[in-house]
């Protein structure tokens, strides 16, 4: 089986993924109680996160550099919306996602902002 980060609309929504493989192996109870211990504590860590003045949250950007890229722009901040739930639910102030959203090739989705180089990457993120 594979799964990707990506496939599913939010974090809790891919760690359920854990109760279909434990199909497989007739783990089912054992899945399950693995499945609300992580609920709990992500549940938990957010109600934190919340409680939190927003000059307290760091910013956090996932940024990536290719030297390959196609498309001009070898730097990106990743605006891809599971990253940007993960980085919210645990208190962090994600980028202004307005802008030059690029859309991903594989579904139409925003993935990414494209910078030419570090100089204006930079900027964007102060």
């Amino acid at each position: 089986m594979c799964f990707t980060a990506s496939g599913d609309s939010g974090p809790l929504h891919r760690a359920e993924w854990l109760k279909f493989a434990s199909l497989f192996f007739n783990l089912e109870a054992e899945a399950e109680a693995a499945f609300a211990a992580i609920v709990e504590r992500y549940q938990c860590t957010k109600r934190a996160a919340l409680a939190l003045p927003g000059a307290e949250k760091p910013a956090t950007a996932w940024i990536r550099y290719d030297s390959w890229d196609s498309d001009g722009e070898p730097w990106h901040v990743s605006i891809a919306a599971y990253k940007l739930t993960l980085v919210a639910d645990a208190g962090g102030r994600n980028p202004d996602v307005g802008g030059r959203a690029v859309a991903n090739d594989y579904n139409g989705k925003p993935s990414h902002i494209g910078f030419d180089n570090s100089t204006e990457l930079f900027k964007y993120l102060h």
